[in-house]
Parts: C-alpha cells; sequence; structure tokens
C-alpha cells in the first residue's frame, strides 16, 4: 500500500511544472535538474511490498451431460497483488494441474465467482476439475472435484446375465453375438455390446454342452437390458439323501429341501422329504451348490453341495430348537408350603441350556414368569429344586422348564399333594444351638419362612426395671429387680419366658444365621395364616399361632393346664398351635421401669423403628389379633429370631 501512494506521489511531483520552476529559481539551479533530484529522492525512500498468494475455491459442478459440464471457482482472495489470470483444469487425474491435465480454460482476472463449460467430454467418463489463481507470487489450486458424464442418448447398448434354465446361477464363458457384435460373459454370467444400432436383431448366445439360444430383439436408444436362461445337454443331476434329527437320530417328515442362488433367494428347485425322511431334487446344476432344510421346531441348515457329472447322495441332521426336558414325579420332604424336587434337562437343543428349574401353581399349566418357579443353573443334567410358597392342602401342578436362546420348553404334570399345615421343624434343621451359651431350641416352619420355636433366652447381663434407655442395650428378667445373673436365670420367669430386652438389645438378640424380623416379616407370617385357610382372617390370625396351653382351655386334654408356660383363662379366646409356633405370654416392661402382662400378653420386638420408636408385634389373651404399633425403644419385649 505504501508502494501505490509512493508512485503516485512522484507523479504529481513530475507534472507540477510550476512547482519545479518556483523551487528552482529560489535556489538558482536549472530546473530538469531539480525535478530529477526529487524523482531520485522518492523513488530511493519508496520501498514496495512482495503480494501474498491468492485463495480459491472450486465451485460444485452443474449441468452435466454425456459431453459437456458448468464448472467454477471463487477467488477469495487476491493476497495484495493483482490477478492475472483465473480458471479451471479438468483431466482423468485425481489432482489435473498446469503440467498434468485434459484441458484449461481461462476466465479473465479479478476475484469473486466465475464459471465456465467444459465441452467435448467423453460419454460415462469419470473426470476431476480444479479450480485455479495465479498473481505475480504464484499460482494456487482449489480443491478437487469429480463428475461422471452421462450415456450419450445417440448410443445404444445391449446388456444383461446369462443363467442356468430353472435357477439363477450365471454362466461364464459364453460366447454373445448380436449383429456384427460379440462378447464372451465374465465370472458372473455378465455380457455388454456397445456402439450397436437401433432396430432388429438376432441374438445368439453359445456355449458347449448347452442349447444355442436364439432370439429377435428390436433395440431402442439407450441400454436394453436381457437376460438369458441356457439349457444344459447333460441337465439330468440328482440330489438325493436322508434327513435324521438331533438328538433322536429319527428320520424327518415333511422337510422343506430347496436349492438356492447365489444371492441367498430360493430356486424353482425344491422337494419334500417323505416318511423315512428321504428326499430327492432332479434337474440339478452342476457346480457348487447350497441346498437349504427347513421344518418348522428345528433349526434350519445349509448345506454346501458339490455337483459335477453324476448323481449325488447328500445325508444332513437337523437339530431340535428348544430344550427336551423332564420333571421328577416324586417330591420329598412335602411341606404345607415347601417341598423338594427336581428335574433333568436332557437335550439342550440347537443353542446351550441357560435357564432351568422348576414351576408351578395350583390353578392353572403352570409357566414361567407368570407363577412362581426357581432357577436352577443352566446346562444339560440332573437338577434339584426347592419350591416355595406352595398352596397348602391343594393339589399343586409341577413342570420343569429349560430356556435357551430359541426359547422354553417344558416337561409333563406332575401333581404335588400338600397338606394342612400342622407345623413341622424347618427341613434342614429340626434344631438349633446358639453357640453363645448353648441352649438349644426347636425350629418350625411356616410357609415359607422358618422361625426359632421359644423366645429368646440369650442374657449376657441383666439389668434392674428402673434402669432404662434408648440409646444403650438393656437386658430383663420379667420380676427380677437386680443384677445378678446367675440369680436372674434361674428364675421360673426366665425358664418359661425367656428374656426381655429394650430394642437396641433386641438387634443383637438373635444367633448368627438368624435376624431379628422386620414388621414385614410377621405380616408375611400372618398373611400365610389367612391366605391358607378360609376361617382365619385379621381378626382371629392369632388363634393358630398362640400356644394351647392355656388356664381352662376349651381344647381340654393336655391343652388345660395352670402350669407355666401358658396363658391366662378367657372363655371365649384361646389358641391351637396349628402351626407350631407356640407363642406365649412373656410380658413386658413398661416405659415406667415395672413389670406388666405376663400369662396375659405377649410382646416382640420387630426391626422396624425410626427415632426414640419401634414397631412391635402382640397377642394376648382377651382377642385374637396380630396388632403392630410403634412404642418407646426403652419399653422391654421378648423377641422371636427369624432366619437369615
Amino acid at each position: 500500500m505504501f508502494g501505490i501512494q509512493c508512485g503516485r506521489l512522484v507523479h504529481s511531483i513530475l507534472k507540477n511544472e510550476l512547482f519545479m520552476k518556483d523551487f528552482s529559481a529560489s535556489i538558482v539551479m536549472p530546473a530538469g535538474i531539480l525535478s530529477g533530484m526529487f524523482l531520485l529522492l522518492f523513488l530511493v525512500s519508496c520501498e514496495k511490498d512482495d503480494p501474498d498468494l491468492p485463495a480459491v475455491t472450486t465451485l460444485d459442478v452443474e449441468n452435466v451431460s454425456h459431453d459437456r459440464a458448468v464448472a467454477g471457482g471463487d477467488v477469495t482472495s487476491d493476497g495484495g497483488g493483482t490477478i492475472s489470470q483465473r480458471g479451471v483444469v479438468y483431466g482423468l487425474d485425481t489432482l489435473p494441474d498446469a503440467e498434468s491435465h485434459l484441458g484449461k480454460t481461462d476466465d479473465g482476472g479479478g476475484v469473486g465467482t466465475y464459471t465456465t463449460t467444459l465441452t467435448g467430454l467423453e460419454a460415462e467418463t469419470t473426470y476431476y476439475v480444479r479450480a485455479y489463481a495465479r498473481n505475480s507470487a504464484g499460482t494456487v489450486y482449489g480443491e478437487s472435484q469429480a463428475f461422471t458424464t452421462s450415456l450419450d442418448p445417440e448410443t445404444v447398448r445391449l446388456q444383461g446375465h446369462i443363467y442356468y434354465s430353472n435357477t439363477t446361477i450365471p454362466v461364464r464363458d459364453v460366447q454373445v453375438t448380436f449383429g456384427d457384435h460379440s462378447t464372451s460373459t465374465d465370472m458372473e454370467g455378465f455380457y455388454r455390446l456397445d456402439d450397436l444400432e437401433t432396430g432388429t436383431g438376432l441374438l445368439r448366445a453359445v456355449k458347449d454342452g448347452y442349447d444355442l439360444h436364439e432370439q429377435e430383439l428390436d433395440l431402442n436408444y439407450g441400454i436394453n437390458v436381457h437376460h438369458v436362461d441356457m439349457y444344459s445337454e447333460q441337465y439330468t443331476h440328482r440330489v438325493y439323501g436322508k434327513i435324521t434329527s438331533v438328538p433322536w437320530e429319527e428320520a424327518m417328515y415333511y422337510v422343506a429341501v430347496a436349492l438356492m442362488n447365489p444371492d441367498g433367494s430360493l430356486s424353482d428347485i425344491r422337494a419334500f422329504s417323505d416318511q423315512e425322511g428321504n428326499y430327492e431334487m432332479e434337474n440339478v446344476p452342476r457346480g457348487d451348490m447350497m441346498i437349504q432344510f427347513t421344518r418348522g421346531d428345528y433349526e434350519e441348515r445349509h448345506d454346501l453341495v458339490h455337483v459335477l457329472d453324476g448323481d449325488v447322495q447328500h445325508d444332513t441332521q437337523l437339530y431340535f430348537k428348544r430344550p427336551i426336558v423332564h420333571v421328577n414325579e416324586e417330591f420329598d420332604d412335602v411341606y404345607a408350603a415347601i417341598a423338594f424336587g427336581g428335574g433333568e434337562v436332557e437335550y439342550e437343543g440347537a443353542q446351550p441350556v441357560f435357564a432351568r428349574g422348576l414351576v408351578w401353581c395350583h390353578d392353572t399349566i403352570p409357566s414361567v414368569p407368570f407363577n412362581h418357579h426357581t432357577t436352577d443353573g443352566g446346562g444339560e443334567g440332573a437338577f434339584d429344586s426347592f419350591l416355595t410358597s406352595l398352596m397348602p392342602a391343594t393339589t399343586n401342578k409341577v413342570r420343569a422348564y429349560a430356556t435357551n436362546a430359541y426359547g422354553t420348553s417344558y416337561s409333563e404334570v406332575a401333581y404335588l399333594d400338600t397338606e394342612r399345615d400342622k407345623g413341622r421343624p424347618c427341613p434342614d434343621m429340626e434344631t438349633f444351638t446358639d453357640p453363645r451359651d448353648n441352649h438349644t431350641y426347636h425350629t418350625v416352619q411356616v410357609g415359607n419362612q422358618c422361625w426359632l420355636v421359644e423366645n429368646m433366652r440369650y442374657l449376657p447381663e441383666v439389668h434392674r426395671p428402673v434402669d432404662q434407655s434408648v440409646a444403650e442395650a438393656k437386658y430383663y428378667v420379667y420380676g427380677y429387680d437386680g443384677e445378678d445373673l446367675d440369680e436372674a436365670t434361674s428364675t421360673e420367669n426366665y425358664q418359661n419366658y425367656g428374656s426381655l430386652y429394650n430394642w437396641e438389645a433386641a438387634q443383637d438378640a438373635c444367633p448368627p444365621g438368624w435376624k431379628l424380623p422386620g414388621n414385614g416379616d410377621w405380616g408375611i407370617l400372618a398373611s400365610y395364616v389367612e391366605a391358607s385357610y378360609g376361617e382365619f382372617t385379621f381378626t382371629n390370625v392369632a388363634i393358630p399361632l398362640k400356644s394351647c396351653y392355656q388356664v381352662n382351655s376349651p381344647l381340654g386334654g393336655d391343652c388345660d393346664t395352670e402350669t407355666h408356660p401358658r396363658w391366662n383363662e378367657h372363655e371365649h379366646f384361646y389358641g391351637t398351635n396349628e402351626f407350631g409356633f407356640e407363642s406365649f405370654p412373656g410380658g413386658r416392661k413398661h416405659s415406667g421401669g415395672y413389670f406388666t402382662h405376663i400369662g396375659s400378653g405377649g410382646y416382640w420386638w420387630t426391626s422396624t423403628g425410626s427415632g426414640s420408636e419401634a414397631f412391635r408385634r402382640q397377642m394376648h389373651n382377651h382377642h385374637h389379633y396380630l396388632p403392630s404399633a410403634a412404642y418407646d425403644k426403652s419399653d422391654a419385649y421378648s423377641v422371636r429370631c427369624i432366619r437369615e
């Protein structure tokens, strides 16, 4: 920029003769000499900067036909110099330039966009074009743009595929002629004849071993497509065999057999197996043939068969998709709500078994995932199952199942009869000895739950009833107002009704493998009793859970007793101990620091608590409820333990 301003200043000086004359007169010097000195001075003091390379982009090629296209560019910067030339270069190379091109245009100079028409192009040819721009610093090119010219509208072409008859397998090396033009088919059976004339002509296809194909065709301008089916002169090949099944190795009846085309579709050469599993396909062409075997519940199979010059025997096996599974009809340790059984996966199917087990219900044919079921691993072979949530006094329907990627198979139905729940020990643990004090408890199975019979006796220390806390563990024995552990454990109340715990102590009252039941665990117990027998509801659910030992029990016999442990007398409310739960009224230690309700009320902590209160469950001799409510954690109640 500075060089341009300097040149203009010199020009103005040379033109201003009046200035030169006045100035020369004042210094007594000829005007010509003085002007020359000024010019030299300004030329020496003015320096001209060299320009940068210009910038140019190639426009998308448009209006492409069979012999021409419109190309162009956009000079976005002159680089500080004059654009002396711009245009496009094009050719067959991916990056045409000034030295390597088929054509070059000169579209003047300057910045901005420009277009030009390329002519004389070959039809159906891919070209590459780049815009260029030049200034005194050099020439630059835009990115390369590819375009392909279209078919000449005056061109006549004939093309197509040659196939075996009745299948789309192509035939190679077939001589194809139309008029004076000829060619041969490639590996895929494709042929192409160019530079033909419009009008009618005879198409001939010739190959040794095949019938001559001749057909009159009327060609138009452009691409004419015609496919040819050829018939083998030795087209009598037969593929036959026998189909057996896995796992039975028996013949398969009514299997669909089909010859496949190279593109994966089915040809017209098909057959079905007979009652012995035999199949036969006729008129099979020579070469490598893929055969498809299909039957509903079996894995589809594709076998490669090589057909040369004669019949081919090909036997195959079909794999049953889903597993084969059986149920054991005998069950062990059948309780009212639980039992032990099993089954066997005889065959996994066409894919591995990833889930197996037993499924059961009492009212319909059981199936997963809609009914109770076990998950007993995967694979083939026998398995054992532990059934829970059975319906007491009911005939339950049980099936074995096995699942693989193709689906789930079921066995025949086995029938499992359960009895009314009379209370039994837990199936694998009739008794349990607390390792902390060596006291042995009996167990009882009620529904799916395993409980310890009796209130817990664990007593690491003993506290006076007035010594109470919410945060610290406190242990008590009903009616004992001392701190001597031996004295406390020798009392009749401890021997008959166990220990009393504040809520903090109750958290550790149960031995290893057992836990303080939550309020929900007691709810499950009550729901099982109510659901199992129609005569029990929430109003009398405690009847079968209470011990029958009671003063003047209406049941009479051994249930009528005054010996502890037992319930106090009531003429209307009593227990039957039908489930063997054997609950006794151990009373409570009140938050006021005194004991009440032994013989008339049983109170049991739950693990469900919040803040200074926690939930308890209770039974009384004057009602049959099993109510739930929250009380102060400093109270002391009994504990019954449930298996973890």
